[in-house]
């Protein structure tokens, strides 16, 4: 196979999640099933900022995907329903807390987060037809700090 000039700057690999997310995902009380479809940031491409993108599959959860954290950079999160015959609709509902504020998500969507901003917990209530969930900031690796009730 000959390689091309710009191969390099094609990512094609998922990153394994962070042996803590597997763990709580493990224990959650969840029939959705999230399946990581690509993760680059600098670690994989010298160009790359942080993108993440997985597909939740049907069923319905009690449990966050993610828990109340910050970030210093700004963050764009993106909800994508998978009917083609109504791409607007997620057909599920998907709770995001952005500070202390609850939003119900049923359409497709970008929700922006501001650097600093706290938010999540991320939960899955429901879905019917598979979500593409896309996750980006533009920071070379992606960290986070989590918040505790008490801060």
């Amino acid at each position: 196979m000959i390689l091309g000039k710009y191969d390099n700057l094609i990512v094609t690999k998922f990153k394994l999640l962070p042996i803590e997310i597997l763990e709580r995902t493990i224990r959650m009380r969840s029939t959705v099933v999230p399946t990581g479809v690509l993760y680059a940031d600098r670690t994989k491409c010298e160009h790359a900022f942080y993108v993440e993108c997985s597909w939740f599959s049907k069923g319905v959860s009690e449990d966050p995907i993610e828990l109340a954290h910050v970030h210093d950079f700004d963050e764009a999160l993106i909800f994508i329903g998978s009917d083609p015959e109504n791409p607007h609709d997620l057909n599920g509902e998907v709770e995001l807390w952005i500070d202390d504020e609850k939003h119900i998500l049923k359409n497709t969507c970008a929700v922006f987060i501001p650097k600093g901003l706290k938010h999540c917990p991320l939960i899955f209530r429901r879905v019917e037809k598979p979500i593409i969930f896309i996750a980006c900031g533009y920071t070379p690796i992606y960290t986070r700090k989590e918040i505790t009730e008490s801060q």
